[in-house]
Parts: C-alpha cells; structure tokens; sequence
C-alpha cells in the first residue's frame, strides 16, 4: 500500500486515526521519534530518584559554544523542569545501603511552543553546585546554575512562579532540603571549619579556613526502627551534617559503617572536635556567583577531588562548649554528662615476678583531655573518643 497511519490516543476514551503517504509518513516519523527522545530525558532511571517537577514561568539556555544550539538562546516560556537525585544502592551484610551520586536537571519545552527542544546536564558531587539569585521581568524569582560536561559548558537560568518553589529546587539541588521524614537534631553557630589530611596542618586544605562560616545542622532520620527517641547513626542514609557559610552551602552525608568514624577532642582548644573520615564521594558543595573570587570554585573543586581520593580531618570550632555537645550528641547518638582537662594521665599496672622493690611502677603523662562520659544510648562501634 501506498499510505501509512497512526493512531493517537485523546481525552475521553477517544481515538484519532491518522491516514498519511509514505513520503509523509517517513516527514513525520522522525519528528515522533525525536520529540518522544526528548520527553524521555523527564523520565527517571533505573539509579534516579524524581525529586522536584514543575512547570517554570520560563527558561533560558547559555552555552559557551553557540554553534552547537540544543536550545533558543531568548527565553522559552512555560517549560518543564524536573529535578532527580542519582543513588547508588548496595546490598551488604547489615541490610541494604543508599549512597547519593549527585543530581540531574531536564528541561523541555512546553506544549505551547511549536519547536520541542531540551537539554539535561547532570551535577556530580566531584563538582561545586554553582548557582544565583536574581529577579528576573516582572520581579519574578529567578535562579542560574553553572554546568559542566567534558567541554560543554554554560548556564542555565530558570524562572519560576513564586519564591518557594525556587526556595525548594535549590535546597534540592544543594542537599540541604529538610524531608517530610527528617528531623534537625542540632542547630548550632560555628566558628571555623577546616578540612585536613593532618593535624599538624593549622590551616588545613584551601578555602576551608578563609571562608565565613555561620551555622553547623545535624540532620537525620525522624523516625526509628526500634521506635526509641533516637534514630541510628551508624548505616544511617540519612544522616547528614549541614554547614552553611556566607557564600553557600557543604552537606556533609555521615553514611558510615561500624568502627570508621572516629573523634578526637582537643587539649589546647577545648571547643574544638576533630572527626576523621574515610575517602568520600557523596558530599555536596554549593557556591554563590556573588561577591566571590573566580578561584573559589576551582579551590572547592580540587578540594573535593581530594576528599573522593584521601582520608580527611574535619575540625569543628564551637563558640562554647554546649554548642560542641549537642553537636556531638546529634552526630553520635550520645548525651555528653563530663567533659574536663585532667592535669596528668597515669597508668599503674602490678608487676608480678619481679623483686617487692619493684613490685609498682606507673606511666604518667602530661596534661589530657578527659574521655566525655556518655550516656541515653548503647555503645556504639562506630564512635571513638581520643585524648589528644
């Protein structure tokens, strides 16, 4: 035969029954599947998670390279975004784990636009999330991210309807959003924050130390399996510490096994906690493009490279010692009752086979920071408390 059909499915049970020539036929079925490719990409994977769906007031696309235009370059009104969260899951002997792997932002154009287009980018936790707050026509709210694939590079800017669903992409996006299920179990102001690969680093790895921080949250699971007061903290998916500076955003996943998150309290500086980590590919790092150097988010990059690669130092500076506490509280699951500075640390021990002269002898060591006594949990394997 020399006609081809197809069908199309609409409202109300009914059927449209379309009779077109080959020639026409072989015009429109690459445009069916073009436009069907592209509506896949608002699809999730099988790693994908969907987070965030809406329709933006409108849409802009900025590419470093212009000659390959996947999208207009003038605003395209009425798009669709949607917003998904890449997970690793792993089957282990305690049970099944999650691991966070970054995002993916797709965009298409809506159904008032005559040509379909769209692009999606996806924002590995290797990167800084780089992003801005504006006001876009009409006082709108507005919000650009930065992406970066290989050599393609540009900006994305979306326009949307009121201020929470801006509010809700970009906490989204950062890993700082507060779940339905979860619970903020410390929410302290901070002094400073510095991740190193020693303690004989004062000043640890760049920017960490240069940077203005303001608060330190420790978010985690609301509810409990066994239905006490406090979630896990060991093979917890959701467990999480939130530190926010002047100029962004770092979440921190604590999503350890048993025995590998260790601590370390501090004998000069008694408002400082020191936890050491094992190489890490889940933490998330945002960075405003206002009022920061260009440096800044080539540094975090590089210090993000490392983290994925090295074991890391976290040293926490409190501005008192109950902040330092409940913090140490939420991250581990224990109250802390004592906390002092003994003035020496001495160890006796009875020697058995030896002359009566002999019989005692003591290690005796100069001043230390008392181990805290905790209490309102079992012992947990994944803490350790050492005197410096």
């Amino acid at each position: 035969s020399d006609t081809c059909s197809f069908s199309i499915r609409l409202p109300r049970g009914f059927m449209l029954a379309v009779q077109l020539t080959q020639t026409d036929y072989k015009t429109v079925s690459p445009m069916y599947e073009f436009g069907s490719k592209i509506q896949a990409t608002m699809n999730a994977r099988n790693d994908e998670l969907l987070v965030f769906r809406n329709t933006l007031r409108s849409f802009q696309y900025m590419e470093s390279e212009p000659a390959s235009r996947a999208f207009p370059k003038e605003p395209v009104p009425q798009c669709e975004v949607a917003l998904f969260e890449r997970i690793y899951r792993e089957n282990g002997p305690a049970g099944p784990r999650n691991w966070h792997c970054g995002f993916r932002i797709a965009v298409i154009t809506g159904p008032r636009t005559r040509t379909v287009n769209g692009v999606h980018h996806s924002f590995p936790p290797s990167l800084p999330v780089q992003f801005g707050f504006f006001r876009a026509e009409g006082d709108a709210p507005a919000l650009s991210v930065k992406y970066e694939s290989g050599r393609q590079r540009g900006c994305m800017v979306m326009t949307f309807s009121d201020e929470k669903e801006r509010v809700k992409f970009h906490s989204l996006l950062t890993g700082t959003a507060l779940n339905h299920d979860e619970r903020i179990f410390a929410d302290v102001p901070i002094k400073s924050f510095i991740i190193s690969q020693s303690i004989k680093e004062t000043l640890g790895v760049s920017p960490f130390s240069r940077m203005p921080w303001k608060v330190a949250r420790v978010v985690n699971d609301e509810f409990t399996p066994t239905g006490g007061d406090q979630p896990p903290t060991v093979l917890a998916d959701k467990l999480k510490v939130v530190l926010e500076y002047q100029n962004g955003t770092v979440t921190d996943r604590v999503n350890v096994a048993p025995g590998e998150l260790r601590m370390r309290l501090e004998v000069s500086n008694a408002k400082v906690l020191r936890i050491l980590r094992q190489p890490q590919q889940d933490i998330t790092m945002s960075v405003s493009e206002a009022q920061v150097s260009k440096e800044l988010p080539r540094n975090i990059a590089d210090a993000l490279q490392l983290l994925k690669a090295n074991q890391t130092i976290r040293s926490y500076e409190f501005n008192n010692l109950k902040d330092l506490h409940d913090f140490q509280a939420a991250l581990t699951g224990f109250e802390v009752i004592f906390d002092a500075l003994a003035v020496t640390f001495g160890i006796t021990r009875r020697r058995m086979v030896v002359p009566i002269s002999a019989a005692d002898s003591a290690i005796t060591a100069p001043a230390s920071r008392s181990a805290a006594i905790l209490s309102a949990a079992p012992p947990l394997p994944n803490t350790l408390t050492v005197p410096a």
